[in-house]
Formats: structure tokens, C-alpha cells, sequence
């Protein structure tokens, strides 16, 4: 290996001729249904074809052959003009990811969020939760925030680890899902995610490394044991009911991905599909509408963010 490469930190895959892919993944399973698709068979599928061909072929179903396509479609077409915005008399509240406050960058905090959302003249909060607190001990301020609110007309936007916070939060108080009128997740880790296993599968050794680094850290071992399959606890299927759900989702390819986010993207390869930090099926509220944003990782890092979120908030605006 050459000096030159190894001084560079972030060597993406190489680019793949992403229209021949979409043009293969056309023939896989014609007449099956995206809501047919589980995490098995897509397992099975990648094993088959490849993690480039099975990630094409989701995204393709659920464009094309899914409950989210009319809504896709529509929203694809939705013209925004910044001059001639709806107003909302809900109030916008954003349950922030991990770390929103030590890495700011990833922008964890819903900022953009809220900006955008005062350009429809609502009101926003960011539920200020320990961004290194686990998910049970989140769920809780959270609650604790919903008891307090005398708002009955909540749009909530939740990022990444938020969102299993918030589920959390839902589900063991469902008489404050009243108070919601529309939950927004984005890149939500609402499941029990295969990443955790592989970490709590390391050798004793190693794992107690884990847990030295993360006490230094301030973080407790529970932010990576709750989302284990063994001792997790958001095994249960999702019982959620709001009215309005939506799920932005984020579809990558490996070539679309750089860094250590590539590398997690690698790991879960084995499982299927994912967004370098959980697999695209568990990111899904599963009575949402999917709006997939092509060629996006995890951290959203693209213009689409902008322009869907106006989206969505003017669709919000209408329902």
C-alpha cells in the first residue's frame, strides 16, 4: 500500500454505472409489493445479487410499487415558492439526535428544521434531552415535556437516535399520541439494530474496552444494549397512532458513502439494506409516508434535505 493512500481518511468505493443497476434491478421480482418486503428476504436477496442491486431494487419498489407512491410522486412534484408559504398554527418540536451538542455539525439539533418550519410562522422547540442519555432515560424528559404542554396539535420531528426515544416515549404513555398531530422521522433508529450485536459480539477483552471508553465518554454501556436483539427494548412490533406519519429515508450505495460511515455501512451490508447505521425496513414508521432521498446516507448531507422538508411542511399544511 502506498504512503498516498494511507494518508487519506476518507477513500470512497469506487462509482458504479447506477443507471445499467436500475435497469437490472427492474427484472428482480416484478410483481412483488414493497409491504411484501421484510429484512429476511432482502437478506437473502443481498446474499444473491450484491448490496448495490438489492438497495436499487428496494428503492424502485417503493417508488413504484408501494402504498408511498402516489404520495412520492406528488411530493416530487410539489412546486415551492418561498414568497407565497402556507402558514401552520401547530407547534414544531424536534427530538435531536446523539451527540447533538458535542458534534453539532451532523446536525443533530433539527436547526434547519426549525428555521424552515418559521418560514410557515410556526413555532418550534428543540426537547433539549441528554444527547448521551439512553433511550429509556430520553423517553422519559420526554414525556415529561408532553405532560407539561397544553398543546394538543404537535408536529414532531425526531433525527436518528431521537426517534427511538420518542417511540419509547409514546409507547409507554399512548394517551399523549393525542397530542400529536403529525410525527416526522429521519433516519430514525426505531428498532433493535444488527450494528449493536456486532459490537456486543466482540470478545470480552474488547468489549471492556468499550465499556472503559465510553465511561470516559460520559456515556453509558445502555446507549448501545438497548438497541441489541438479546437485551434490547425495542424488539416489539411499532404501535404507533398518529394520523399523520412520515418517514424521509435515505437510500445510499456504498460509492455514495466515505469515512467511518462506510465502514458501518459494510458491516450491516451482511443484513441488507441500510443507511450506514440501520437498516432502511427498521428506519420505517410503519404507517407512514415514505419520501426516499437517492444516494443519501445516514447524516442527510444533501440539498434534497432542504427541499423536502419545505415539502413537507407544506404538505402539512394542506392535510
Amino acid at each position: 500500500m502506498s504512503l498516498l493512500r494511507k494518508l487519506q481518511s476518507y477513500i470512497p468505493d469506487r462509482s458504479i454505472d447506477e443507471f445499467e443497476l436500475f435497469e437490472e434491478s427492474k427484472k428482480l421480482y416484478p410483481k412483488l409489493k414493497f409491504e411484501e418486503i421484510n429484512n429476511e428476504f432482502l437478506k437473502k436477496v443481498t446474499k444473491e445479487v450484491g448490496i448495490e442491486k438489492t438497495t436499487a431494487f428496494i428503492y424502485l419498489k417503493l417508488i413504484q410499487q408501494s402504498k408511498s407512491s402516489k404520495f412520492i410522486q406528488k411530493m416530487n412534484s410539489l412546486t415551492i415558492q418561498l414568497s407565497k408559504l402556507p402558514k401552520l398554527n401547530q407547534e414544531v418540536w424536534v427530538i435531536p439526535a446523539g451527540f447533538y451538542r458535542d458534534i453539532p455539525e451532523f446536525d443533530g439539533d433539527g436547526e434547519l428544521i426549525r428555521k424552515i418550519g418559521s418560514h410557515f410562522g410556526a413555532k418550534s422547540r428543540l426537547i433539549e434531552v441528554n444527547p448521551k442519555g439512553s433511550v429509556t432515560n430520553n423517553a422519559n424528559e420526554i414525556i415529561f415535556e408532553l405532560e407539561q404542554t397544553d398543546s394538543s396539535n404537535l408536529i414532531l420531528f425526531s433525527i436518528s437516535k431521537g426517534s427511538a426515544d420518542l417511540r419509547t416515549a409514546l409507547e409507554k404513555r399512548p394517551d399523549l399520541q393525542k397530542k400529536v398531530f403529525a410525527w416526522i422521522t429521519i433516519g430514525g433508529l426505531l428498532k433493535n439494530n444488527p450494528l449493536a450485536d456486532v459490537l456486543l459480539e466482540k470478545a470480552t477483552f474488547t468489549k471492556l474496552i468499550q465499556k472503559t471508553v465510553l465511561q470516559f465518554l460520559g456515556i453509558p454501556f445502555e446507549f448501545i444494549t438497548e438497541f441489541s436483539s438479546k437485551a434490547g427494548i425495542l424488539s416489539s412490533p411499532i404501535n404507533i397512532q398518529i394520523k399523520n406519519q412520515i418517514t424521509l429515508l435515505p437510500v445510499p450505495l456504498p460509492s455514495h458513502m466515505q469515512g467511518n460511515i462506510l465502514k458501518k455501512h459494510r458491516i450491516l451490508a451482511e443484513f441488507g439494506p441500510n443507511d450506514g447505521y440501520c437498516l432502511l425496513l427498521d428506519s420505517i414508521l410503519p404507517n407512514s409516508m415514505i419520501l426516499p432521498s437517492w444516494g443519501t446516507d445516514h447524516y442527510f448531507r444533501t440539498p434534497m434535505l432542504s427541499q423536502n422538508l419545505y415539502k413537507v411542511f407544506y404538505h402539512l399544511s394542506k392535510v
